[in-house]
Protein backbone atom coordinates (compact mmCIF):
# COMPACT_ATOMS: atom_id res chain seq x y z
CA UNK A 1 0.00 0.00 0.00
CA UNK A 2 1.16 3.20 -0.57
CA UNK A 3 2.50 5.82 1.98
CA UNK A 4 4.61 4.64 5.04
CA UNK A 5 5.00 0.93 5.46
CA UNK A 6 1.45 -0.28 7.08
CA UNK A 7 2.78 -2.35 10.05
CA UNK A 8 4.57 1.47 10.69
CA UNK A 9 1.52 3.43 10.10
CA UNK A 10 -0.44 0.54 12.51
CA UNK A 11 2.09 1.09 15.06
CA UNK A 12 1.75 5.40 15.22
CA UNK A 13 -1.89 4.74 15.07
CA UNK A 14 -1.82 2.18 18.08
CA UNK A 15 0.56 4.73 19.82
CA UNK A 16 -1.69 8.00 19.65
CA UNK A 17 -4.53 6.06 20.54
CA UNK A 18 -2.62 4.92 23.79
CA UNK A 19 -1.76 7.65 25.32
CA UNK A 20 -2.64 8.43 28.59
CA UNK A 21 -3.66 11.68 29.88
CA UNK A 22 -0.33 12.53 31.54
CA UNK A 23 1.53 12.31 28.59
CA UNK A 24 -1.13 14.22 26.68
CA UNK A 25 -0.25 16.91 28.87
CA UNK A 26 3.86 16.97 28.45
CA UNK A 27 3.41 16.62 24.90
CA UNK A 28 1.08 19.90 24.77
CA UNK A 29 3.64 21.38 27.03
CA UNK A 30 6.68 20.24 24.82
CA UNK A 31 4.92 21.77 21.95
CA UNK A 32 4.43 18.10 20.24
CA UNK A 33 0.51 18.26 20.51
CA UNK A 34 -1.54 14.95 20.37
CA UNK A 35 -2.90 14.42 16.75
CA UNK A 36 -6.34 12.50 16.33
CA UNK A 37 -5.38 8.72 15.28
CA UNK A 38 -8.43 8.64 13.25
CA UNK A 39 -8.73 11.55 11.15
CA UNK A 40 -7.08 12.43 7.79
CA UNK A 41 -6.28 15.70 6.65
CA UNK A 42 -4.85 16.26 2.90
CA UNK A 43 -1.66 18.70 2.29
CA UNK A 44 -0.81 19.77 -1.16
CA UNK A 45 -2.20 16.39 -2.62
CA UNK A 46 -0.95 14.02 0.32
CA UNK A 47 -2.88 12.18 2.60
CA UNK A 48 -2.00 11.85 6.50
CA UNK A 49 -3.37 10.32 9.83
CA UNK A 50 -3.61 13.12 12.02
CA UNK A 51 -5.01 17.04 12.62
CA UNK A 52 -5.33 19.51 15.23
CA UNK A 53 -4.07 18.96 18.99
CA UNK A 54 -7.20 17.21 20.11
CA UNK A 55 -6.41 17.93 23.60
CA UNK A 56 -5.68 22.10 23.12
CA UNK A 57 -6.33 24.44 21.26
CA UNK A 58 -3.64 24.28 18.88
CA UNK A 59 -4.75 25.35 15.46
CA UNK A 60 -1.64 23.43 13.35
CA UNK A 61 -2.03 20.35 12.06
CA UNK A 62 0.46 17.37 12.76
CA UNK A 63 0.70 14.01 11.08
CA UNK A 64 0.44 10.89 13.49
CA UNK A 65 1.78 9.14 9.88
CA UNK A 66 1.29 9.27 5.89
CA UNK A 67 -0.95 7.69 4.43
CA UNK A 68 0.17 8.27 0.47
CA UNK A 69 -0.98 10.71 -1.84
CA UNK A 70 -4.55 11.19 -3.37
CA UNK A 71 -3.16 9.03 -6.87
CA UNK A 72 -2.92 6.06 -4.72
CA UNK A 73 -6.52 6.03 -4.06
CA UNK A 74 -7.62 5.65 -7.46
CA UNK A 75 -11.33 5.15 -6.44
CA UNK A 76 -11.86 8.64 -5.46
CA UNK A 77 -10.27 9.97 -8.62
CA UNK A 78 -12.01 10.71 -12.32
CA UNK A 79 -9.82 11.33 -15.42
CA UNK A 80 -11.34 12.58 -18.78
CA UNK A 81 -8.50 13.67 -21.30
CA UNK A 82 -6.41 16.13 -19.66
CA UNK A 83 -8.90 16.92 -17.00
CA UNK A 84 -8.87 15.47 -13.40
CA UNK A 85 -11.15 15.72 -10.32
CA UNK A 86 -11.17 14.75 -7.13
CA UNK A 87 -14.73 13.79 -5.82
CA UNK A 88 -15.14 14.48 -2.24
CA UNK A 89 -17.66 11.97 -1.49
CA UNK A 90 -16.01 9.08 -3.13
CA UNK A 91 -12.40 10.20 -1.55
CA UNK A 92 -13.78 10.32 1.75
CA UNK A 93 -15.63 6.59 1.19
CA UNK A 94 -11.81 5.10 -0.14
CA UNK A 95 -10.25 6.79 2.66
CA UNK A 96 -12.43 5.73 5.22
CA UNK A 97 -12.61 2.32 4.36
CA UNK A 98 -8.62 2.59 4.23
CA UNK A 99 -8.71 4.19 7.67
CA UNK A 100 -11.36 1.08 9.39
CA UNK A 101 -8.33 -1.36 7.77
CA UNK A 102 -5.80 0.76 9.67
CA UNK A 103 -7.17 1.12 12.86
CA UNK A 104 -9.29 -2.56 13.45
CA UNK A 105 -6.75 -4.95 11.20
CA UNK A 106 -4.59 -6.80 13.80
CA UNK A 107 -0.81 -6.03 14.09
Amino acid sequence: MPGEPLLLQKFKVSRARNRGAILRLVRCKLDLHNPPHNEVFDELGSLHIGGACTRCDDGDYRVVCYIGDIWDFPDGISQQGNSTTVHNQAMSEVVNNYMKNVLHSPE
